[in-house]
């Protein structure tokens, strides 16, 4: 195995110099003017790999205003680009890394397996794979027993390990919690996946951080496939109920053996009470009980693993509801909240006394409900219908199809009518959005926000 450590300020030199021989290359890309523009317009494709590939906020910026005026405003010509984008690096050798830097400095070491042939030109299914015991092991060194796990289903599949989960824990720092957005951001721009088949393993303490991240960046993944682990979280019988409607757009096969091991009883028996809940309200989720037998280690779950990593997120996403704790886990896919209200949870103890005359099992919902924050949302006709709790401010970043944007569009948030009129798309958007999360397949096209509490328009 060999990692090679990549320095955030190399990428961007890197990146720079590429955009400047853009430039130099195509010189209508500089303070030349350039008449209208077809969607395969090589200038129109300079501009725009050249917005990409410099971190210099002013750069892009004046980048932008140029695609701007060859577009005309237009957000279609600038989406058809997309799919010809030349941003991703080639790779020396099939196996690689790069050290991804969190929020708080914390230094975490990423390890990657690419198939036979690949190629930077084409898009890869990916799955990020998270191992236990955690920090007992170094990146790269389960490779092969993820491989055993997913065997042939995940032939052709970038693999992606990391020295410790990200996002993975229920208790962590608040500016931590968006650290597996970053870190998703950054294998995107070294490698060329599909976003919309991207998946996430976990084995025993990794499963459990698999969980974890499942229920509070949903939006991430095509689907999770957890081994032998299951969500820490406080009060489970009440938190499971709250939060494992997070988990309705992205599919969870958790197999688990209830013999194997000193915690195997209890991993099973949480495995047993989420399956319950998921299959009341009808969510994606797949149990697989006693998924080993005597002779093997690995799972024999090969009919759940085969549909689940053949499928890819939904093209549209109508319907969405999250509840989270840390204000930098408030996005849902196309819904995000700008701006959080009231306490922080942030202590790393609750307790919960319910008084004799109460049902004790509704005052710890109400109680755990409390101090989570809460976005959802759904699409009727062109109606949005939102609901939030703890979000001062909220923004639509609506994508292609979700709602006729030719049409008036009416937002709705706790019963009142935030908005109605006609949203305009934007080439603007479709980049910033496109930059922001390194996804160029399900950009935004127009983004609607507004204030909880301001008067309604």
């Amino acid at each position: 195995m060999m990692l090679v450590d990549v320095d955030r300020a190399a990428v961007i030199a890197i990146a720079t110099v590429a955009a400047l021989v853009i430039a130099v290359v195509y010189p209508a890309v500089g303070v030349q003017s350039v008449g209208p523009s077809e969607s395969g317009d090589p200038h129109l494709q300079a501009l725009v790999e050249s917005y990409f590939l410099t971190d210099e906020a002013e750069r892009r910026e004046a980048l932008r205003k140029r695609i701007d005026e060859l577009v005309d405003g237009s957000v279609a010509p600038v989406i058809a680009t997309f799919s010809r984008l030349d941003l991703w690096p080639e790779v020396a050798e099939r196996l690689g890394g790069f050290p991804f830097i969190t929020e708080a400095k914390d230094r975490i070491r990423v390890a990657y397996r690419v198939p036979p042939g690949y190629d930077p030109s084409e898009r890869y299914p990916m799955v990020l794979c998270y191992s236990g015991p955690q920090g007992r092991s170094g990146p790269g060194l389960g490779f092969d027993a993820f491989a055993e796990v997913v065997g042939q289903h995940a032939k052709g599949f970038v693999l992606v390990t990391v020295s410790r989960a990200v996002g993975g824990s229920f208790q962590q720092a608040p500016d931590e919690a968006s650290d597996l957005r970053g870190l998703m951001r950054e294998v995107r721009r070294r490698l060329h996946v599909d976003v919309d088949r991207t998946f996430l393993l976990g084995l025993k303490e990794g499963g459990d951080a698999a969980w974890n991240a499942a229920l509070f960046h949903s939006d991430l993944f095509a689907g999770v496939v957890v081994v032998s682990g299951y969500p820490r979280l406080p009060y489970p019988e009440a938190s499971y109920r709250l939060l494992l409607e997070n988990s309705r757009i992205v599919p969870v096969v958790s197999a688990w053996s209830p013999d194997r091991g000193i915690a195997a009883p209890v991993v099973a028996a949480h495995n047993e009470a989420l399956h319950a809940i998921a299959e009341r309200r009808s969510l994606p989720f797949v149990g697989v009980e006693d998924y080993r037998n005597s002779e093997r280690t690995v799972g024999v779950f090969t009919e759940e693993l085969a549909q689940l990593l053949a499928g890819r997120r939904p093209a549209i996403i109508d319907r969405v509801s999250h509840r989270f704790r840390y204000p930098r886990q408030g996005r849902a896919d196309w819904l995000r909240q700008l701006r959080f209200e009231g306490d922080v949870w942030e202590a790393s103890q609750l307790s919960i006394l319910a008084g004799a005359s109460v049902d004790r099992s509704e005052f710890v919902s109400s109680v755990i409900e409390s101090r989570l924050a809460y976005l959802g949302a759904k699409v009727e006709g062109q109606t949005i219908v939102v609901e939030s709790r703890k979000c001062g401010r909220i923004e639509l970043c609506l994508p292609a199809g979700l709602v006729d944007l030719d049409r008036p569009v009416t937002v709705r948030c706790n019963g009142t009518r935030r908005f109605r009129g006609p949203v305009r798309t934007s080439a603007r958007v479709v980049l910033e959005s496109a930059f922001e999360r390194w996804d160029f397949q399900r950009p935004a096209v127009a983004r609607l926000s507004f204030s909880v509490r301001s008067e309604p328009k």
